[in-house]
C-alpha cells in the first residue's frame, strides 16, 4: 500500500519478493511514465502512423524526422517558458498550437543560411503569449471515433 492509501497490484512471473519487492515494479512504471507521454506525443500529435513510404527505410526516415521535430518543439516550449512565463505560474505553453506554428516555420530554418536568433525570437515570443490554464486533475476524454483508413502499420487481412 503507498502513502496516499493506494493499493499497486503489479502481476508478474518474477515470484521471488525478496529479490523482486512490489514497490520496486511501481517505481519502474512511474520512471517510464516521461517515455510513455513522449511516444503518445510522437504518435498523436505527429502522426507516427502516417508514412510517406510503405518501406521500412521511409517509416524510419520518418521516425526520425518526427523525432527531431519533437525534440526542437520540446526546446522552443522550454526556451518561451523560461524567458516569457513565472515559474509559479498555472498557466503552460499551449504544445499543439506550437506544433502548428513550428511546422510552418522549419522548412525555412533549415534551408535558411543562417536560422538566427534574430528569426527565432518573434516566434518564442508568440508561442508564449498562446497559454492554456492548467487545472491538476482535470479530464477531458475525447469521444472515440473511426479512423478514415487504416494506418501503414497494420498488415492488410
Amino acid at each position: 500500500m503507498t502513502p496516499n492509501g493506494r493499493v499497486h497490484v503489479v502481476m508478474t512471473s518474477l515470484l521471488d519478493s525478496g529479490a523482486f519487492p512490489a514497490a520496486g515494479f511501481g517505481a519502474l512504471y512511474h520512471g517510464r511514465w516521461r517515455v510513455e507521454e513522449a511516444l503518445r506525443r510522437l504518435k498523436h500529435r505527429l502522426g507516427l502512423e502516417h508514412t510517406s513510404g510503405l518501406s521500412w527505410h521511409a517509416a524510419n526516415q520518418d521516425f526520425g524526422a518526427k523525432a527531431v521535430f519533437d525534440n526542437l518543439n520540446a526546446l522552443a516550449a522550454y526556451v518561451a517558458t523560461e524567458a516569457h512565463l513565472d515559474p509559479d505560474s498555472d498557466w503552460k505553453i499551449n504544445r499543439t498550437l506550437m506544433i502548428n506554428k513550428i511546422k510552418r516555420q522549419i522548412g525555412r530554418w533549415l534551408l535558411a543560411a543562417g536560422a538566427t536568433t534574430r528569426r527565432l525570437k518573434p516566434l518564442i515570443q508568440e508561442i508564449a503569449a498562446n497559454l492554456q490554464k492548467f487545472v491538476a486533475g482535470r479530464s477531458k476524454p475525447r469521444t472515440p471515433q473511426r479512423k478514415p483508413h487504416r494506418s501503414h502499420a497494420y498488415k492488410p487481412i
